[in-house]
């Protein structure tokens, strides 16, 4: 193969993006128009704002864009940011401490002094991380309910919020990978600090993993409903369009397919086996770079030995359906090749019907559709079609993963039995 015909590997860190001028899935306007919110807000009073999204989506890139188009107010010193992700730390304590080392990052002068006694005399000042009745103390204190040290504290930071006219907007993310417990630390502080003037959240979180996780560990109240007492703004995020995943979604796989042999590459063939079987599954950015990590490590091992189309359909089994694909490797008898009991009605199809029942009625005929286009031989168990035995001479020229000599190829990373 010529160097022009050699793949590339392009691994992506999945990395979420910075820069709105990057901005291919129209992430961008949704993000401005939440600026905007932001910086109209006149009221003074503190508010929640909440971001919801699955795991996946683009919320942190969301987010990042958000504060890209806050950047002019915030050099002219008319807001200040601070982004807080809770994910970086551990148990009660942790979060509370760094909480509040993260709001005085941003803050100056008395204030930040204010603030940092503030905090002190919430936490008891423990010695030592995790001190049984520490955060018990802290939320006694933050909400008003015991210590009167700790009332007046802050009264004194409202007060020189106010004074300063310091508007702060507070960044939270990856809410939905904490614990339960500490979800509900989380919005326990965003429930203690809200209520200060001129501080304003976005929080960025898939809403069913918080609902759930927060039911669980409260009583008497649905974890919707203690959503609802903090979030005043709620926001769910604008999915990208299918046409601008899947242009992101090809884009990435030409730069690891290169420009591949014509034998081993049939245009017609792949927007049927696109559109029909794997299409249905590329629903998040974060699907597209599933997709084409895997695509990318394997692709430049057996460039030469496998059908380009099959073997993205393969990844994208390997990746979206483990256990199909398990099936099919352990299986290879039973899709590849021709039906050759068809005439004793011996097609097996209560095998594969079974495994094709299994499956989540939403997907079923996605994968139904992608795996006839990927062996001919299930047309004859699900549709009674036959196939001439000359065709096995042309899917093993065209290396094709139904071919029976050529299969195994495609399998050559699994992890053996």
């Amino acid at each position: 193969m010529s160097e022009d015909h050699r793949p590339h590997n392009q691994i992506s860190t999945d990395k979420p993006l910075e820069d709105p001028g990057e901005d291919v899935l129209g992430y961008s306007p949704f993000a401005q128009h939440l600026a905007q919110v932001i910086d109209a807000d006149t009221s003074k009073r503190g508010w929640v704002m909440a971001l919801y999204g699955p795991w996946g989506s683009g919320k942190t890139t969301i987010a990042n864009f958000v504060r890209s188009h806050l950047r002019k107010q915030e050099k002219e010193g008319d807001l200040q940011i601070v982004v807080f992700n809770p994910w970086w730390f551990r148990g009660q304590d942790e979060l509370a401490i760094h909480f509040f080392r993260s709001l005085q990052s941003v803050l100056h002068g008395s204030l930040r002094k204010t603030l940092g006694k503030f905090a002190n005399a919430a936490i008891v000042a423990a010695p030592t991380v995790g001190r049984a009745g520490t955060i018990a103390t802290f939320f006694a204190g933050v909400l008003g309910l015991g210590n009167d040290d700790i009332v007046s504290l802050k009264d004194k930071v409202i007060a020189e919020i106010k004074k300063s006219g310091q508007k702060l907007l507070v960044v939270i993310d990856d809410i939905d990978r904490l614990s339960a417990e500490e979800v509900r630390q989380v919005f326990k502080l965003v429930k203690a600090i809200a209520n200060f003037p001129n501080v304003i959240y976005l929080l960025c979180f898939d809403k069913t993993v918080v609902q759930t996780a927060l039911s669980s560990v409260q009583d008497g109240i649905s974890g919707q409903e203690y959503l609802e007492k903090i979030v005043q703004v709620p926001f769910h995020i604008p999915m990208p369009s299918g046409t601008s995943l899947r242009q992101l979604l090809f884009s990435r796989l030409d730069e690891v397919i290169g420009d591949p042999p014509g034998e081993l590459f049939d245009a017609g063939y792949w927007r049927n086996a696109y559109y029909e079987g794997i299409d249905p599954f590329i629903t998040t950015p974060r699907k597209v770079t599933q997709l084409t990590n895997y695509f990318a490590a394997a692709y430049p091992t057996v460039v030469n030995e496998v059908n380009v189309v099959d073997f993205i359909a393969i990844s994208a089994l390997q990746v979206f359906l483990p256990e199909q694909y398990d099936l099919l490797r352990r299986n290879l008898d039973l899709f590849t090749g021709l039906e050759s009991e068809r005439r004793s009605g011996n097609t097996n199809k209560e095998f594969h019907d079974k495994w094709l029942n299994a499956l989540p009625d939403d997907q079923r005929e996605a994968v139904k559709n992608l795996f006839i286009r990927l062996f001919p031989r299930l047309k004859t168990v699900w549709e009674n079609m036959g196939y001439a035995h000359d065709f096995l001479a042309t899917w093993k020229t065209q290396r094709r993963v139904c071919s029976p000599e050529v299969a195994p190829f495609y399998f050559q990373l699994a992890t053996p039995d």
